[in-house]
């Protein structure tokens, strides 16, 4: 089953979704912020478990976030990600969109949503 990165600022949140994501058979790791995830991944990257994925909370700051999805694009690690936001639309990730396989949710935002998302983002690839 997939490897999936968490990168929220609220811990509970982050535990949250990490359960419902392992209640589906999916293996978390959890982390912070950007920079955490943009380490992580890169440490994962080459490795025989590198992540399949990456569930981003972008209202921390949408500059940061940008940075580390062009990083990643640089980095030839155009992992596909989950974009979870209250104040953007999906019409501010074009740009990003045409370089990886992105997905954004708004919050709230249910359990069916997330799943969705990761599934359509997974069989992509």
């Amino acid at each position: 089953m997939a490897r999936i990165l968490i990168a929220h600022r609220e811990k509970c949140i982050r535990q949250t979704l990490a359960l419902l994501l392992e209640n589906q058979g999916y293996t978390t790791e959890q982390v912070e912020e950007g920079r955490a995830a943009l380490l992580r991944i890169l440490e994962l990257k080459n490795s025989a478990h590198p992540f399949d994925l990456l569930v981003v909370d972008v209202d921390i700051d949408y500059l940061r976030i940008k940075r580390l999805l062009q990083e990643l694009v640089h980095r030839g690690v155009p992992l596909p990600t989950i974009i979870i936001t209250g104040l953007f639309s999906g019409e501010t990730f074009e740009e990003i969109r045409a370089q990886m396989p992105i997905e954004v949710l708004n919050t709230p935002f249910e359990d069916r949503q997330i799943e969705r998302s990761i599934s359509g983002l997974l069989s992509r690839g």
